[in-house]
């Protein structure tokens, strides 16, 4: 009997440092929810570094790959993160949120978890770094019904990639999929 009454405080203790750990963050997930405005600013960011561009677009298994030579409008590759947007006030109470710190590294790991089954994107995952940028997101949507069917997954990584992974089917047709692949690398040559 003793033991169980020692294992139920500790396991209490823990669980309070637990709750703990997380109080820790000086600020709440909230300043996370405006999707819009931190890939705006990812692609402003972007743009100051003027990297080489290569996209390739994968279509039910056909591949085509190009290297942008204009890189002045990267705020379109991002506009499927932008339109993922929950700061909307429509979706003010749809979303439940957590946040996992890494003591380790000093990362904080923000989830978003669509309380609906139908709202739209399903989950928000942003990792951000002890200094608040976004180091990579990771967005997921679905849909389905009896005619139609949808999944997407959005991946980014800071500086490095963007992946679009887009699955649909209709209703007697066949499934279509689309992946895009954008890779930004060294810096191109400025034109004067």
């Amino acid at each position: 009997m003793r033991s169980i009454a020692r294992f139920s405080i500790l396991g209490m203790l823990m669980g309070l440092a637990a709750c703990a750990g997380t109080e820790q963050q000086p600020r709440t997930a909230a300043g996370y929810r405006n999707l819009r405005q931190i890939f705006t600013d990812e692609a402003a960011q972007l743009q100051q570094q003027r990297p080489i561009v290569t996209k390739v677009v994968r279509l039910n298994g056909v591949t085509d790959t190009v290297t942008l030579a204009d890189t002045t409008n990267l705020l379109t590759l991002f506009q499927p993160f932008m339109e993922a947007d929950i700061s909307k006030p429509s979706l003010q109470d749809a979303y439940s949120e957590g946040i996992t710190a890494n003591a380790f590294n000093g990362d904080t790991s923000v989830i978003y978890s669509a309380k609906g089954k139908q709202t739209r994107p399903a989950q928000v995952i942003l990792q951000v770094d002890r200094n608040r940028r976004l180091r990579n997101a990771n967005i997921t949507s679905s849909a389905s019904n009896m005619l139609y069917r949808f999944k997407q997954e959005l991946r980014y990584e800071r500086d490095k990639s963007i992946r679009i992974n887009t699955i649909q089917k209709v209703l007697f047709l066949d499934e279509e999929e689309m992946e895009v692949i954008v890779q930004f690398g060294g810096q191109t040559s400025s034109k004067l």
